[in-house]
C-alpha cells in the first residue's frame, strides 16, 4: 500500500487493481512481455494498460512511467 501522501500527489489512487499491479511490475523493472506472462494475457494488453495508466497520471513517456512507478514502489 503507498502512503496517502503519494497516492494524493501522483493520481495513483485513480488507478484500477490491475492497473496498480501493472504499475507495481514496472516499478520493479520487468519487461512489458514479463508482465504479460505473469499475468497471462497478451503484450498488447499490458501495451494498452500502460498507456491508461500514463494518461491517468499525465506522465509522456515509458521512462517517465518507469521512474515515477520505481519511486512508488
Amino acid at each position: 500500500m503507498l502512503p496517502r501522501m503519494l497516492e494524493d500527489r501522483t493520481g495513483i489512487a485513480s488507478l484500477a487493481p490491475r492497473e496498480l499491479d501493472v504499475l507495481h511490475h514496472v516499478g520493479r523493472g520487468l519487461s512489458t512481455r514479463e508482465i504479460a506472462t505473469r499475468f497471462g494475457t497478451s503484450v498488447k494488453t499490458v501495451e494498452a494498460q500502460k498507456e491508461r495508466i500514463k494518461h491517468k497520471l499525465g506522465v509522456a513517456t515509458a521512462a517517465e512511467l518507469a521512474t515515477l512507478a520505481s519511486r512508488a514502489f
